[in-house]
């Protein structure tokens, strides 16, 4: 066999004829041998050149790759340290960030780092693998260094996204577990000092809003003032208004009921000062020496002047705050006070007093009420506070109304929901228990009662549950038509949803229909509003489960015109638990007709036009029961005018009958016939004769209810005899 000879393997004596041939063929005749020499290298320079260009390259996606790699470290780094601190991290304090809003700044930051990552990875990539297309295949290694580039920044995005996703995996689950963030606020109390007698709202809206950022559900909120000595009559007020009469530091606290049972307490001090000087003691006594202080009354001292019995003439003057006086007399007196500031600033203080004679009691029990006579319901403020003492403290306030349970605080709050005349009674107690009492008389009218909220649900509460209990979808028909008020006069019917994907959902009418999607716990409250914007409210509880069937309904068809005939089939229902057997079907047509119990197949016929909401109830052996709704839709027969004639053509005088029940379609109400010789009808078959010769154009006109029209049209030929 005779072997085949390597190109390359070639001898002297061919290669100079080779290169005869080509020099007879004129290829070097503009190159001289220095210059072709010169391009060799040339071409060697370039390959030399290339080759460093590719590996300055793969040195430059090496470094890349692992520059990346290492930002992408830092920043999960940076996340899960930032999700260890609290709102007292410096960052979160540049930021004006609260501890309940971590969770959230984490996540806007890392999606916000991780999408421009992203798009500067797709830039990059795209442009590595337009270079190494566009550049020659004759420069194969810068080609190859082109596309390992743009693939290592397509490689990175996919590290970049699962990178993203462990941080939102990660952040998604951080919560912060302390409740020490927000606080009751006072969004009507002016800056600076708050000055007695002053009304201040308090509100839980900031609370309520960071228990629900934590997803918590609250059923119930109770406020109280100095320590549980008054207490707001609803338990689910958001604001309450307490009214302050006195100095001193005060103390509102608010008690927040989770859905769970669980109890969170929230407390806010603040000082409330009086407008005037003080009186010590509180009960002054002829003859005998008393303190007056008006060293709180401004920051810049100056000079007092005391007018003593209200002529206006001043007694006294001084630079000091606090002075001493005896009154020889007993009775009224009225003290001013004017006060030039070293600043140049003049205020004018005024208090009235009472002179008792010596010998008098030394405990005295004093009801301050500003209006004993209201409507219900009537809300009161019963001060005690002026209650007095000449040698000793009084240790113990006890109120007792209309001879009820007895409540304690120098000042509370009260409610009388009820019209009627009450004894309100205040007993006073010493340190060395001696009391006094003081009884005063309120008259109630009746008043605009608040309405009484009341929710009925379909499907009904179970007896003696307080839960109502389902499976998704859940299906709730909730009604809040029961509700009640004493002058008929509900204008609003608020439903609150509390426990939804999102926070609080809000809808409005007498009734509902919700559908629960999501297993979870949820609260619908219902908020009924009279016109004078009085209002109660009533709490019901949803409990939503996974279902233990999982029902599956096919129909067929899904939409067609009346009379429609629709088959269901539910055969591909399944059980979710082990030892789980559906028996029965329960189908419900939302028409006319009864509610069926069966099989998985069923057939229906709908007869009119409407869409129609199908419920199926899947029935297992152990009583479960799980529905689900499919809709079918039914439309109007579209009107179509058409006729049958007897004969179209003949010799006069020519009889035709017309028939347009074979083949007219549509709920027609109305026919109107126009022979084409003068002659119309309004039957719905008729009959007509041409006794003349012609040709002649035969219109029906149908009608429907709704004022549609359809007409058809046919030529008679009417010929001689």
């Amino acid at each position: 066999m005779t072997q085949q000879k390597n190109t390359l393997d070639i001898s002297e004596e061919e290669k100079n004829v080779f290169l005869q041939d080509l020099e007879e063929e004129g290829v070097f005749e503009d190159m001289n041998d220095e210059e072709y020499e010169e391009e060799e290298e040339e071409e060697e320079e370039e390959e030399e050149e290339g080759e460093e260009g590719n590996q300055k390259k793969t040195y430059f996606t090496a470094i890349f790759a692992s520059i990346f790699v290492f930002f992408i470290l830092i920043v999960i780094l940076l996340i899960f340290l930032l999700s260890l601190a609290d709102s007292g991290n410096p960052v979160f304090k540049a930021f004006g960030i609260e501890g309940y809003q971590i969770r959230e700044f984490l996540e806007g930051l890392a999606n916000k780092i991780f999408m421009v990552v992203l798009i500067v990875l797709l830039l990059a990539g795209a442009v590595g693998i337009f270079r190494g297309y566009s550049t020659s295949k004759e420069y194969s290694k810068k080609r190859r260094a082109s596309f390992v580039f743009g693939g290592v920044a397509f490689g990175l995005i996919f590290f970049s996204i699962l990178a993203w996703g462990v941080v939102i995996a990660f952040v998604g689950k951080f919560v912060v577990d302390d409740f020490s963030h927000a606080r009751i606020e006072m969004p009507n109390v002016p800056s600076g000092d708050i000055i007695a007698p002053i009304d201040i709202l308090f509100s839980a809206s900031d609370i309520l809003k960071e228990l629900r950022y934590k997803k918590k559900i609250v059923t119930g909120l109770r406020w109280s003032k100095d320590g549980g000595r008054t207490y707001s009559s609803s338990s689910l007020n958001t604001e309450y208004t307490f009214q302050f009469f006195s100095d001193g530091v005060q103390k509102i606290s608010l008690e927040v009921t989770l859905l769970s049972g669980k109890i969170i307490n929230y407390e806010r001090i603040f000082v409330v000062d009086g407008a005037t000087f003080l009186t010590r003691p509180g009960r002054i006594v002829q003859g005998k020496q008393f303190t007056l202080d008006a060293s709180g009354l401004q920051k810049n001292r100056g000079v007092y002047k005391w007018d003593f019995d209200g002529d206006g003439e001043y007694e006294l003057v001084t630079r000091t705050a606090v002075v001493k006086k005896i009154y020889n007399l007993k009775g009224e007196k009225t003290i001013n006070l004017r006060i030039e500031s070293s600043g140049g600033g003049v205020n004018h203080y005024m208090k009235e007093i009472v002179v008792f004679p010596e010998g008098s009691k030394t405990i005295n029990a004093k009801i301050l009420l500003e209006d004993k006579k209201g409507k219900t319901p009537f809300v009161v403020t019963l001060d005690g506070s002026t209650s007095y003492s000449d040698f000793e403290n009084i240790t113990k306030y006890e109120w007792k109304i209309d001879g009820g349970r007895s409540l304690t605080g120098d000042v509370i709050n009260y409610t009388f929901e009820n019209p009627g005349k009450y004894d309100v009674v205040l007993t006073v107690e010493t340190e060395s228990g001696k009391r006094d009492s003081e009884v005063i008389l309120i008259e109630v009218e009746r008043g605009n009662s608040p309405p009484v909220a009341d929710i009925r649900t379909k499907p009904k509460l179970e007896s003696g549950s307080s839960v109502l209990v389902g499976y998704t979808p859940f299906i709730v028909n909730f009604y809040g038509g029961k509700s009640t008020d004493a002058e008929e006069n509900i204008v609003q019917y608020k439903w609150i949803l509390d426990g939804t994907v999102g926070g609080v959902t809000e809808l409005f009418g007498e009734k509902q229909e919700y559908i629960f999607r999501k297993s979870g716990e949820y609260v619908m409250r219902l908020r009924v509003s009279d016109s004078e914007g009085a209002f109660s409210e009533k709490v019901i509880k949803i409990k939503v489960k996974e279902p233990p069937i999982v029902p599956v309904v096919s129909v067929f068809p899904e939409s067609g015109t009346a009379p429609l005939v629709v088959e269901f089939n539910a055969s591909l229902s399944t059980c979710r638990l082990e030892n789980c057997k559906i028996i029965s079907y329960e189908w419900d047509y939302d028409d006319d007709t009864k509610m069926v119990r069966g099989g998985a197949f069923t057939t229906h016929q709908f007869e009119n036009p409407g869409s129609y909401a199908v419920k199926l109830t899947a029935i297992t052996d152990s009583g479960d029961r799980v529905s689900d709704l499919i809709y079918v839709t039914v439309t109007d027969t579209p009107l179509i005018s058409c006729f049958v004639s007897s004969r179209t053509s003949g010799i006069a005088p020519l009889t035709v009958s017309f028939d347009p029940t074979r083949c007219s379609k549509g709920e027609i109400t109305k026919y109107q016939w126009d022979f084409g010789d003068g002659y119309i009808s309004g039957k719905q078959k008729t009959v007509h004769t041409y006794v003349e010769n012609g040709t002649y154009s035969v219109v029906l006109r149908v009608f429907n209810k709704e004022g549609g029209v359809n007409e058809m049209k046919e030529t008679i030929i009417v010929g001689g005899g």
